[in-house]
């Protein structure tokens, strides 16, 4: 059976490296803050239009990292690097096509979103920017997802913390002394793309030095059977987490409805609410690696095991930070947007309730995913995000309590629901019998 301190050993690096990169979007809006309202919101829907379409990368991600647990746990290196390689050329394949798109219509993406002039000038100039970084992070995500499969969290986090540290030095630089809003957004796009550049540079690196855990050998060409099994098994992942989005979309609509003052504390308080959660997203990494590799021993019992304890110890760190994040609201929010601090806070406040149940649904979804099973997490993410997150969402804030509340009740009863679900299909155990 797994023990708690192996699931630990895997997953602390994949915290840290999530925290890493959820302090970018923090760095960044301390960084422009100052700059008001407009310039807060600008960073927010571009932040939300980058996250939807880096989904489209997770189809590469989850496949690889399902495959790669599998081939390892049946002692099958020379097939796990042949995977490996693979899942990197479709990364490379699938992000360019995304990054002509985007930079051909960037702007037009804000004011489909209802966006204000204003917000839509100042965050076009963003957008056009960190779409050139596109590729860089997807294929970022794909390395590092393939590693995790193989069970090196470590590299991945290094990777992540020069990353960080390039991003927090060139944003000082780069945004001393700028005068307006839109300079500011320019300046932090150009430090986003370098300090990506810089850390997949560094893992590009390892891999040419035959440095990493999944070692290089003669069997490295372009199949596309295996690419189409990444796929099989990854496009429904990735298809949850856009559909999921999509929805967020929707929401972020329905958010903008109220102001840019209820969009400022939508975006302040998403930032710090993820990275109060990023235990959880570690730990899922941990689950779904070792889940994947004990199904490829025939270890079934032992699968179950791991993502059992794994919701275990999410639960008890997610809890303690759910008290802190509802009792310290206002002093975050204080230092966030110090001019619209009390929406802010009330945010986070109610955000603080969907922890409990986020710990579990984020470890269970992905010991899923590692199985293979990654249909019924879509379906059941389909469901919540529109019809609870954005259905339910949509009733409570326009017509029954009128104000932006609602619209977030919605969104914490998403999380609720979703969770119930997950724990049916876990329960049920037919993941265990997928084979890759």
């Amino acid at each position: 059976m797994a023990s708690y301190r192996e699931i630990i050993y895997l997953a602390f690096p994949s915290i840290i490296t999530n925290i890493t990169y959820m302090l970018l979007p923090l760095i960044d809006l301390l960084t422009i803050g100052e700059f008001g309202n407009v310039v807060v919101s600008s960073l927010g829907l571009s932040r939300q239009i980058i996250n939807i379409l880096s989904l489209v990368s997770t189809a590469v991600s989850i496949g690889v990292t399902a495959i790669v647990a599998r081939r390892v746990g049946e002692e099958r290196d020379e097939a796990a690097f042949l995977v490996y390689m693979n899942a990197i050329f479709l990364s490379l394949a699938i992000s360019v096509p995304v990054m002509i798109v985007v930079l051909e219509v960037s702007g037009d993406i804000f004011r489909f979103m209802n966006a204000p002039p204003e917000v839509v000038t100042v965050g076009t100039i963003y957008l056009s920017i960190l779409g050139w970084n596109i590729p860089i992070m997807f294929l970022s995500g794909t390395v590092s997802s393939g590693l995790a499969g193989a069970g090196d969290t470590k590299t991945p986090f290094y990777a992540s913390l020069l990353t960080l540290s390039t991003k927090t030095l060139l944003n000082i630089l780069l945004v001393r002394g700028v005068s307006t809003g839109e300079e500011a957004m320019r300046a932090i796009g150009f430090a986003s793309m370098a300090s990506s550049i810089i850390g997949l540079s560094a893992l590009l690196l390892l891999f040419a030095g035959n440095k990493l855990i999944i070692k290089r050998t003669n069997k490295g060409g372009v199949s596309t059977r295996i690419m189409r099994k990444i796929l099989e098994i990854g496009v429904p992942g990735s298809f949850e987490r856009l559909i999921s989005s999509f929805a967020m979309f929707t929401y972020t609509w329905l958010i903008m409805k109220f102001g840019t003052e209820a969009m400022s504390a939508q975006t302040a308080g998403m930032t710090i609410e993820g990275m109060s959660f990023m235990q959880g997203v570690g730990i899922s990494v941990a689950v779904s690696s070792l889940a994947g590799r004990r199904l490829g021993g025939g270890r079934e019992d032992e699968a179950e095991d791991v993502i059992k304890k794994g919701v275990k110890i999410s639960f008890m760190t997610m809890v303690p930070m759910a008290v802190l994040l509802f009792s310290g609201a206002t002093a975050v929010a204080s230092i966030l947007t110090p001019r619209n601090i009390e929406r802010t806070a009330l945010y986070l406040r109610i955000m603080s309730f969907q922890h409990p149940f986020l710990a579990a649904y984020i470890v269970m979804a992905g010991g899923l995913r590692g199985s293979g099973e990654t249909k019924a997490p879509l379906l059941i993410s389909s469901i919540c995000s529109w019809g609870i997150r954005v259905g339910l969402g949509l009733i409570l804030g326009m017509y029954v309590l009128i104000d932006v509340v609602g619209v977030w009740i919605g969104a914490l009863m998403d999380f609720i629901v979703r969770t119930l679900l997950i724990y049916w299909v876990y329960r049920k155990g037919a993941w265990k019998k997928i084979k890759i």
